[in-house]
């Protein structure tokens, strides 16, 4: 940045003495006109004369410039003086037994300072503005124009739930971004008061896995299922549909399974989908990979002791027997059972509605799907397809 600025004062300068150049000639033409050298008086005038029109353009030519250097001395002033400009500290480490405080990490940004400043000069915006839905959290922003510094802190309840800042105008690029695990499942759990306790997570998951869980279960989504939606110009995931992927992509089918007989029927749907798409890949593992190879393993176990051969394989063996049946079963209780399907069954012979999103619609707008449609037979392997197309593009990896 500051080397550009360098470079457009220098042209800067360029302009500016081009143009002084410029406007120096008609008066150089009007001195040696005026006072003309002794040899040159003996000699009979010329009947050519300076055109009017190119003196005309010459004097618009220097207007131009002098426009130009003014216009870019006021970018350039601009520019030097945002370089200046400190959104001030944000903290890089925490204590998680003890919540940052909004007032003190607003106060050690200068967030009325800055506040000032955006209204005062272009480019620049803050704002804060309490959550759409529900007044539990509370948003404040600052951007610069074009994105070169932002930064976004959610509060709740006069804590900091979590932030993230970018600078990138400055000689060194800078990223901070914090969250509070403790505060997010304060704010969730008072956003869904009627949650039973055997599907509450604690700070022991990720933040990525809380975040993806109580999306999927209700924290500030809709009731609706699809896959990609028309939200806007372009079709997007749904909240519940990124946390399902989320959930996916960490082997959580521990946490999906228990949403299948949901009473929110859009939270069934999309929990029901991801276990279609698990079971049939953690079957496929089963039916490739892992039996093939515990059978092999076992049998030449048995034929070293039974033919009394003295071989490494008599202790590595046992070693990969025990680690795979560990495998077999961690997979096991990533399928479905026999139970749990027969539930799927059912609820696609019941027939029930379904509020549903579309993409490629034009506009959005919520639709009365039927679970007859969505979990019949051909529904399912499209399903299974579905998925397997996202892995291929990167979604479940």
């Amino acid at each position: 940045m500051f080397i550009a600025v360098k470079r457009s004062i220098q042209w800067l300068f360029y302009i500016y003495e081009d143009a002084m150049l410029a406007e120096r000639i008609p008066r150089l033409r009007e001195a040696t006109s005026a006072h003309p050298p002794e040899a040159d008086r003996k000699k009979p005038k010329s009947k050519v004369t300076f055109c009017p029109a190119t003196t005309h353009i010459l004097n618009v030519t220097i207007h131009m410039k002098k426009k130009l250097f003014l216009t870019l001395f006021i970018a350039i002033s601009s520019a030097l003086f945002a370089q200046n400009f400190s959104l001030g500290n944000f903290p890089s480490e925490n204590n998680n037994d003890k919540p940052i405080m909004t007032s003190d990490l607003l106060e050690s940004l200068n967030w009325n300072y800055i506040k000032d400043f955006c209204s005062k000069n272009e480019g620049h915006f803050a704002r804060e503005s309490p959550e759409y839905k529900n007044d539990l959290l509370k948003r404040y922003n600052y951007t610069q124009l074009h994105y070169t510094a932002e930064f976004e802190i959610i509060s709740h309840k006069g804590k900091v739930l979590e932030y993230t800042s970018q600078i990138s105008n400055s000689p060194k690029e800078t990223r901070n971004s914090y969250f509070d695990k403790n505060v997010w499942l304060e704010y969730v759990h008072n956003l869904l008061p009627n949650l039973e306790d055997s599907l509450k997570l604690n700070t022991d998951e990720s933040k990525n896995i809380l975040k993806a869980y109580y999306g999927l279960i209700g924290a500030d989504s809709r009731d609706e299922y699809g896959w990609i939606c028309e939200y806007s110009a372009m079709g997007g995931f749904t909240k519940r549909r990124r946390g399902v992927i989320q959930l996916l992509k960490e082997n959580r089918a521990d946490l999906l399974k228990p949403l299948i007989k949901n009473p929110n029927l859009e939270i069934s749907m999309y929990a029901i989908d991801a276990m279609v798409y698990q079971d049939y890949k953690s079957q496929q593992i089963i039916i490739n990979d892992i039996v093939p190879l515990l059978t092999k393993l076992t049998r030449e176990l048995d034929s070293l002791k039974s033919n009394n051969f003295s071989s490494q394989k008599l202790i590595t063996n046992p070693k990969e027997i025990g680690y795979l049946k560990k495998k077999l079963d961690k997979l096991r209780k990533e399928t479905l059972s026999s139970d749990e399907w027969q539930y799927i069954c059912e609820l696609r012979e019941s027939n029930q509605k379904v509020r549903t999103c579309r993409d490629g619609t034009g506009s959005f707008k919520i639709y009365e799907g039927r679970t007859a449609d969505i979990l019949s037979e051909t529904s399912i392997l499209d399903i299974i397809e579905k998925y397997k197309e996202w892995k291929k593009i990167g979604y479940l990896d």
